[in-house]
């Protein structure tokens, strides 16, 4: 287990780190794309199609390094487990591009003004945990020098914490939209209702699909 990232050495690995890349891009772009709506449908429509080609890219990414590994004969560990972790990082660019297709599926759709600060809060939170799992990532180099172990790998544990720890801050975060988001609740068309209620899920989810991201690299470590 603990060789798992020896078979990304190279190219594979650097294509890893690469997809990660991609999938920022796209989390980064629901903030402008949030800002819009209600504003500007037209500016909207279009930092969705980004998100969309970020999405498509990080796709491409994928299949390169699942084609990688389908041509590797000696594997040190069973291929599922690094596909599993490429599929749970690629689900977030997945829920960006989720995010921006429902929100304009309804012409003209905004965020009531009461509640568009809380969930813009929500998503900083939720790409800030993207960013402290990103950082892992990036820094997997180091741990594979360091066989996995010493204090390389005490970092990597120190920074898995800390991803676990704004996922918490994003959980709280969310709690206090959804409450504000009641408040309201009699105001909006169901068709609101139920488009605010799943990008707000959704939001989240970037942060919650993180940290089971950050946890798989945990048993990398203790494997």
């Amino acid at each position: 287990m603990k060789n798992i990232f020896s078979i990304l050495r190279g190219s594979p690995f650097k294509d890893f780190q690469l997809h990660a890349a991609e999938v920022k891009k796209c989390i980064d772009l629901l903030i402008p794309f949030i800002d819009c709506l209600g504003l500007d449908y037209e500016k909207a429509k279009k930092i969705g199609e980004e998100i969309s080609k970020h999405e498509y890219e990080a796709d491409k990414i994928k299949d390169k390094i699942r084609d990688s590994l389908g041509k590797s004969i000696l594997l040190p560990v069973k291929k599922e487990f690094v596909l599993d972790m490429l599929s749970t990082q690629d689900a977030i660019s997945d829920t960006a591009e989720d995010i921006s297709a429902l929100s304009i599926i309804k012409e003209n759709f905004t965020i009531p003004p009461e509640i568009a600060p809380y969930i813009r809060i929500v998503l900083k939170k939720s790409i800030e945990t993207f960013d402290a799992y990103k950082k892992i990532i990036d820094s997997l180099d180091e741990l594979l020098e360091a066989t996995f172990a010493g204090p390389q790998a005490q970092i990597i544990r120190d920074k898995i914490v800390n991803v676990a720890k704004l996922e918490y801050e994003t959980d709280k975060a969310e709690k206090i939209f959804l409450s504000e988001f009641f408040k309201i609740e009699d105001r909006l068309s169901k068709s609101d209702f139920m488009i605010i209620s799943e990008i707000s899920k959704s939001i989240g989810d970037i942060a919650n699909i993180s940290e089971k991201a950050a946890n798989k690299i945990r048993l990398i470590i203790l494997g």
